[in-house]
Parts: C-alpha cells; sequence; structure tokens
C-alpha cells in the first residue's frame, strides 16, 4: 500500500516511544506515592528524577 513508508515509520516511532513513556508513567507514580508517604525508606526523589531525564536525554 501507499501507506507503507508511513506505517514503517509509526512503528519504529511506538518502538522507541513505548518504553520510554513507561519509565516516566512508572517513576511518576513512585514520586506521586513518596510525596504521599514521604516517610517511605529509601526514597530519593532527586535520584529518581536525575535517572527518568538521564533515561530520556540518552541516545536511543
Amino acid at each position: 500500500t501507499g501507506g507503507a513508508p508511513l506505517e514503517k515509520a509509526l512503528d519504529t516511532f511506538m518502538a522507541r516511544r513505548l518504553p520510554r513513556v513507561r519509565v516516566v508513567l512508572e517513576n511518576s507514580l513512585r514520586l506521586a506515592d513518596w510525596e504521599i508517604h514521604p516517610e517511605t525508606p529509601g526514597a530519593d526523589p532527586g535520584r529518581i528524577m536525575s535517572e527518568t531525564l538521564d533515561y530520556l536525554t540518552a541516545a536511543a
């Protein structure tokens, strides 16, 4: 079909995007939990935020 190159581009985009979205979602939920429960042992919001940013800015 005429849409094959577009489909391939979208598949490639989604293959890269979904893991990134998963990391952001999981880490956001963890940060929210720590906000609700600040007494959580080992809670380190700065580390999670830094690791998330590092992951998002790393070369694919």
